[in-house]
């Protein structure tokens, strides 16, 4: 019996010890303590900050988040106290919210029964429009879509599509025949967008009565002919803006730590291209919100990259590779070795054949 007790005992320390060693550690947390965490779906990070909690936790009120839980279905987050929905925050630097679209619809009898041709863009000179994850669209057969900068503001660009028929058109494709699209440019702070008609919809109301432009996402429009007759109901789209903190460049944050946002102590600086301003991000083999002074955490790359032919040892930053014994190599997959690792026969069989080759000349 005493040996039985033994084994069990033993058995439960094995146990013990196994949980310990394939337990994960715990995240590094991504709002700072007392501060809400989420809204319905949406993380808060910092600098982030629901508008209604503590002061800090938000890094200056550009940063602020309204929850509403009033009138939907979930929590929904919106920036600062305004209508801005957002759908995502990111530690990169991208802040995804809804944009409407604007549009311009006819009667039979050439009456403008339906009009929105101005829709501004969120006036926040905190949050540029990204010039690479956005476009610029307008759709139906005679439309003419235009949009400008405001408050200073230097350029006008926009698409014009003429056509009289679906014939030419192509589902997916936004070819200029019913769908047209433009780059923005950088650094886009606000902006409004005009969309009209040439000739009232006459000649394509029977397929196509309005006018449609807005900015949307990449990837999330796709044309289809269906879209000429009512967008398919679609009133919004997902908009990329970039977000950065202040306005200066790195080394001259530094020179103020009180107010340098950077708080994790081997935290990067760097200054994105749509400035001005910079961001932060943890050290290479880390991972979490540099923007707290504990925010980010080593990465366990043999646990998640599962990196090594042979045994992974973890360390901060960092990792290695070993190969078992009776091998060489650096234990990487797809490393120096066939396989990263080589059996020691096999290499010193390798390494006699291109001796021996090198004596006799083949």
């Amino acid at each position: 019996m005493e040996s039985h007790g033994l084994i069990l005992m033993q058995l439960a320390l094995l146990i013990g010890l196994k949980l310990a060693a394939t337990t994960t550690p715990p995240e590094a947390a991504q709002s700072k303590p007392g501060c809400q965490t989420s809204c319905g779906s949406v993380n808060i990070p910092y600098p982030f900050g629901k508008i209604d909690g503590p002061d800090d936790c938000y890094i200056t009120r550009n940063f602020q988040i309204t929850c509403n839980t009033t009138g939907f279905d979930s929590p929904r987050a919106f920036l600062q106290n305004g209508n801005i929905q957002v759908l995502d925050i990111s530690l990169e630097g991208e802040l995804r919210i809804m944009l409407p679209v604007s549009f311009d619809c006819y009667s039979y009898n050439g009456t403008e029964i339906e009009r929105d041709p101005l829709r501004y863009w969120l006036r926040l000179p905190k949050f540029p429009i990204s010039d690479t994850k956005n476009k610029f669209t307008a759709v139906g057969c005679d439309t003419s879509a235009v949009i400008r900068g405001v408050r200073g503001g230097n350029y006008t660009t926009g698409c014009l599509s003429v056509c009289n028929n679906m014939d030419n058109m192509r589902n997916g494709t936004c070819s200029g025949v019913g769908c047209c699209q433009v780059p923005l440019p950088k650094g886009v702070r606000d902006y409004n967008i005009s969309v009209s008609s040439y000739d009232y919809h006459s000649s394509v109301m029977n397929f196509n009565p309005c006018s449609y432009a807005f900015v949307a996402e990449e990837g999330n429009y796709s044309f289809s002919t269906l879209d000429l007759a009512d967008l398919q109901k679609r009133t919004e789209f997902p908009v990329v803006l970039d977000w950065t903190i202040g306005s200066e460049t790195c080394d001259d944050a530094k020179l103020n730590p009180s107010s340098y946002a950077c708080k994790y102590n081997m935290s990067v600086c760097y200054e994105p291209e749509n400035g001005p301003g910079y961001r932060c991000k943890c050290p290479e083999g880390y991972e979490g919100n540099p923007y707290l002074p504990d925010g980010c955490t080593d990465i366990d790359e043999c646990e998640t990259l599962n990196p090594c032919i042979g045994t992974c040892h973890n360390s901060l930053g960092s990792f290695e590779c070993k190969c078992q014994k009776g091998y060489v190599g650096d234990g990487k997959r797809n490393g120096t070795g066939v396989t990263g690792c080589t059996h020691i026969n096999n290499q010193f069989s390798r390494i006699i054949k291109i001796a021996l080759g090198k004596y006799t000349g083949r």
